[in-house]
């Protein structure tokens, strides 16, 4: 059966500098909800990120996934999304979808099913031993690639390497390993605002 996403529009923004931005969180939120907590990594500020995003000034979408949420559906919903947005009248440039560990996976997934070079992505700790499964994954469009040295997930380098996108990649040094972007940490939050804000590949 196939997901039907609904995305709660949090907040919007009539700023001509506003990006529409989708957030898609980590595993841990499907399991344990919007509050929480790992054992070592603390709480997950799920509400933080996303009330962030918004006093950014951009247009925030952004769900809990069910529980065991599948990649590939939940990847088909968004990109159905996202030609919804764009068919009303969202410039594609203009949308910005963020994905941390599994929704960073999903958002790769987005990125390949739509292969829309105009859309832009920023994909956070989620190039390891998972992405290296799928040596067939290509990623299109603007990506902005943010990990945490001290964390397993690591560069998104080989991906960039064998995918049409332009790309560019910040590496993190807090020492908190995941759980650097369990909140919002101004050494990941501040370079992606930055970054969306000048809407173009480079770091």
């Amino acid at each position: 059966m196939r997901l039907i996403l609904t995305f709660v529009l949090l907040c919007w923004s009539i700023s001509s500098d506003a990006a529409t931005v989708i957030y898609l969180h980590g595993k841990i939120v499907e399991d344990k909800g919007d509050n929480a907590v790992h054992p070592r990594y603390g709480t997950y500020e799920y509400g933080s990120i996303v009330s962030k995003l918004r006093e950014s000034g951009h247009t925030v979408l952004s769900e809990v996934r069910p529980p065991d949420t599948d990649r590939v559906e939940y990847a088909a919903a968004t990109a159905e999304l996202i030609r919804s947005l764009i068919e009303k009248g969202t410039a594609p440039n203009d949308i910005v979808v963020i994905g941390f560990s599994k929704g960073a996976q999903i958002a790769i997934l987005v990125s390949q099913q739509l292969a829309d070079e105009r859309l832009r992505f920023v994909f956070q700790a989620v190039c390891g031993s998972w992405l290296a499964r799928y040596e067939d994954v290509r990623v299109h469009g603007t990506i902005l690639s943010q990990y945490e040295t001290s964390d397993a997930a690591g560069s998104c380098a080989e991906l960039f390497a064998r995918s049409p996108a332009k790309t560019c990649e910040i590496p993190l040094a807090t020492g908190l390993e995941h759980g650097a972007f369990y909140r919002p940490l101004d050494a990941w939050f501040e370079p992606l605002v930055t970054w969306i804000k000048a809407n173009a590949a480079e770091c």
